[in-house]
């Protein structure tokens, strides 16, 4: 019979291998190696997430004496109040939910998740997308600003960008640099959803 490996006992020796890599790795080669990194480093903040998320669910907060899962981070991994709050957003907002039936449903911003996920942005990126999302106005008109194909039949998006972008009061192109096209069509999706239920109706993450 296999025996499977823990993963975090793996993800430990992956980790050992890989700085010693680095160490031994030509010039040519070390920026692929930190690319590499850093694509890593923000896959495991989305299985960071989904943790956060099934914390939320299970209520473990409250059953070990602390008033929510917020505090529960802040103590647990010493964090400050308003990382721990961050991350309870963003888990969410990118993790999977389940309705009250049991059934698993979509992340609230699938391709956000997605994106995530895969490495292709990190948690900076994803607190500028959450924040910009979260400002545009409820029930704004799609009209106002110009259909944003899904990425995966159109990836020339860079003219969407900005009126998008300004529907939510942003201008900065740093701060647009997080919007890559996953993002974006999680935005011209919020912008043209109809809105959102009530709290008491909503279903609980993961």
């Amino acid at each position: 019979m296999e025996t499977l490996l823990d993963p975090r006992q793996a993800m430990v020796a992956c980790l050992d291998q890989w700085r010693e890599t680095i160490v031994g790795c030509d010039d040519a080669g070390l920026p692929d190696q930190v690319q590499a990194i850093e694509s890593a480093s923000r896959m495991l903040h989305s299985v960071m997430l989904d943790a956060v998320a099934e914390l939320e669910s299970r209520n473990i907060a409250t059953t070990a004496g602390f008033r929510n899962t917020k505090q529960l981070l802040a103590g647990m991994l010493n964090l400050s109040p308003t990382e721990a709050g961050t991350r309870v957003t963003h888990a969410g907002q990118l993790a999977s939910r389940r309705a009250l039936g049991g059934e698993q449903l979509a992340p609230l911003l699938p391709e956000t998740a997605a994106a995530l996920a895969a490495g292709e942005i990190g948690p900076g990126q994803v607190k500028v997308i959450t924040e910009t999302i979260n400002a545009i106005p409820s029930g704004s008109s799609p009209t106002s600003t110009p259909t944003v194909p899904h990425p995966a039949t159109n990836r020339n998006l860079d003219g969407a960008r900005r009126p998008l972008v300004h529907v939510a009061g942003i201008s900065n192109d740093e701060r647009m640099h997080g919007f890559n096209d996953r993002a974006l069509a999680d935005l011209a999706g919020q912008q043209c959803a109809p809105p959102r239920p009530d709290r008491g109706n909503e279903t609980s993450s993961r």
